[in-house]
């Protein structure tokens, strides 16, 4: 879901409020940008489309990420396909990110499982950290710019420059009622909070994320990321 104002460009990591985004971006003046999938690599995009403007991403902390993409899996027949393939059978929370952070498991889902997004990228860590390097970058991120999810409405006032409360939420938690858990922090143990941070402490440390449901110190993160994460 690429979306062109005259100035910016976004490309969006699933399950970071790109679908809010897109229409705090359209509602001033930006499109999408034609031929290209949703969920896209962020160095697919066109230079015909990139020159000249400043590409921007979303992040958010994988602890709540994954929380997110399990709570988005359970709510349709699809998702749940894909969930049960994750959790090998069992769609419990705890099944799931156990599949999500081992390679093995996630990196064998069939094709039609993935719900239109892209092949899954194949790696040594979590799936948050490997979608994140297949969508931004495998060596340094494309983007020049991140926001963090958690502080998103903020981040988009800094950037943009304007008010964007004028723009409804959308895909929040109030949308996804379906599935009641209460606190997402509720869902983590000692022992599942330490294998997110086994399979992606270290991309979410060099993006700024060192615990669970953190923010970052700043809603906007330009650049930085080291090399080879």
């Amino acid at each position: 879901m690429p979306i062109a104002t005259e100035k910016l460009l976004y490309v969006h990591m699933p399950k970071t409020g790109g679908l809010w985004v897109a229409k705090v971006l359209e509602a001033v003046g930006g499109s999408k940008i034609p031929k290209i999938h949703r969920h896209c690599f962020a160095g697919d995009v066109p230079a015909s489309w990139t020159e000249g403007r400043l590409m921007f991403g979303t992040v958010r902390d994988p602890w709540s990420w994954y929380v997110s993409l399990w709570r988005h899996l359970s709510v349709g027949r699809d998702g749940q396909m894909l969930l049960r393939h994750l959790g090998s059978g069992d769609q419990s929370f705890e099944a799931f990110l156990r599949g999500a952070t081992d390679p093995a498991v996630w990196c064998q889902t069939p094709n039609r499982y993935t719900q239109g997004w892209w092949d899954w990228p194949v790696g040594g860590d979590g799936l948050w950290s490997e979608t994140f390097r297949s969508i931004y970058g495998h060596t340094q991120p494309i983007p020049e710019l991140l926001i963090d999810t958690a502080q998103l409405t903020a981040g988009l006032i800094e950037l943009l420059g304007t008010d964007v409360s004028r723009v409804p939420l959308q895909n929040t938690a109030a949308s996804r009622s379906r599935v009641p858990f209460g606190d997402p922090r509720d869902l983590y143990t000692e022992e599942l909070t330490a294998l997110v941070r086994e399979f992606d402490g270290d991309l979410a440390h060099r993006i700024g994320y060192d615990e669970p449901f953190q923010e970052l110190p700043l809603p906007l993160r330009w650049g930085g990321i080291s090399q080879d994460f």
